[in-house]
């Protein structure tokens, strides 16, 4: 939902927003029909890829007790493609690295019509995306016309839910999570309660993959970047 779109529920602040999100409610039943993040892809952030088989998931598995599932949460997940490309670097890392670690992923999304296409798992691949899962074709049934299926090994590997992620208390506890294409649909208002109900749902230790608020904001709310250029960001450690 584009911030157009948000001034047509006639919703002043996000306070209204909450009051008039509640179950049952004509906003809601809105924003789970209509509410779609257009800006998704198979691999479509390189940065997010590269930070996470290079550095994101080896030090979580290092910080991490023995056998724990390292838990990773795909927030405004749209159709499925993020968190399925997570679990796809992931499982192709795991395999070459030889790491021990489990790993689950978690994909959420308020609008019910796209947590039904994610957990099909079943996508009409666009022209660039075909260079973007080559390597990774294994975990593809690939068939005509570019209509390809993801194999149960990965569909396996992530649980779709549908729920509002501006609630608190309904998702819990993550070691990582990623909020790549969400924030940018929303003005600052929502922007900042989104990260904030975020942070409420993310370990001690845990990494944020965030666009949308700008460095100096995240510091302020005790983040720093973990990589230069990058949108990984962790908690501040205080003595």
């Amino acid at each position: 939902m584009t911030d157009k779109d948000y001034s047509k529920t006639s919703k002043k602040s996000v306070h209204v927003y909450d009051a008039n999100l509640a179950d049952g409610s004509d906003l809601r039943g809105f924003f789970e029909s209509n509410s779609l993040v257009t800006a998704t892809g198979f691999f479509r952030l390189t940065e997010l890829y590269t930070g996470l088989t290079s550095t994101i998931f080896t030090t979580l598995h290092n910080d991490m007790k023995k056998d724990k599932v390292l838990q990773i949460l795909s927030a405004g997940c749209s159709d499925g493609r993020e968190a399925y490309s997570v679990a796809m670097s992931l499982k192709k890392l795991v395999e070459k690295s030889q790491i021990s670690r489990p790993f689950a992923v978690t994909a959420v999304d308020i609008n019910k019509n796209m947590i039904q296409i994610g957990r099909k798992g079943q996508y009409r691949l666009r022209r660039d995306e075909l260079s973007k899962i080559d390597e990774y074709q294994e975990f593809f049934d690939i068939k005509e016309e570019r209509l390809a299926s993801v194999k149960p090994d990965i569909t396996r590997m992530v649980t779709f839910k549908s729920a509002d992620i501006m609630q608190p208390g309904i998702l819990k506890y993550f070691d990582l999570i990623i909020c790549a294409n969400l924030l940018l649909y929303y003005k600052k208002e929502i922007r900042v309660k989104i990260l904030n109900t975020l942070l409420q749902s993310l370990n001690k230790h845990g990494y944020i993959f965030i666009e949308g608020l700008g460095s100096r904001y995240m510091k302020n709310v005790g983040l720093e970047r973990i990589l230069p250029g990058s949108h990984f960001f962790k908690r501040l450690m205080t003595e």
